[in-house]
């Protein structure tokens, strides 16, 4: 369990990704934004919710 991170999303931000508390993603874990954009970990939001696991971009 991860506790206390926040996701670094400034990147996100800068390049167009519509972010809330993390990279909104949908089911499939794409950007709501651009759906050859792959989130997963820290910086991704599904459904709401951030869980905190580290972060990669694919």
């Amino acid at each position: 369990m991860a506790v206390g991170i926040r996701p670094n999303k400034a990147l996100a931000e800068s390049s167009g990704l519509f972010c809330n508390k993390g990279i909104v993603v949908n089911d499939y874990m794409q950007t709501v934004t651009d759906a050859s954009v792959y989130v997963v970990g820290e910086c991704a939001e599904h459904r709401g919710v951030a869980y905190g696991l580290g972060c990669a971009i694919v």
